[in-house]
């Protein structure tokens, strides 16, 4: 999955589950549709858990999770 966050993922039933850099795991879903693409996954860690969606009119399914990635790893940091 070239450009992708993913170091060790997994799908099933709809829902991808994976291992991004830092051991940090997301649970979601990414889906491309006519002209756009979003990416909605939740991560959980000890007590904390925080969720992102992220939608784009491009079709660049790396640039949306590197984004949600992203948001992940703030809104992780504001509350620990």
């Amino acid at each position: 999955m070239t450009g992708r966050p993913w170091i060790a993922p997994g799908y099933a039933f709809g829902l991808m589950r994976g291992t991004i850099e830092g051991g940090l795991t997301l649970a979601g879903h990414t889906g491309c549709g006519p002209g756009s693409v979003v990416a909605v996954y939740r991560c959980a860690v000890g007590k904390a858990a925080v969720c992102c969606a992220v939608f784009s009119r491009a079709t660049d399914e790396s640039r949306v999770e590197a984004l949600v990635v992203q948001e992940v790893r703030k809104a992780l940091e504001a509350v620990r």
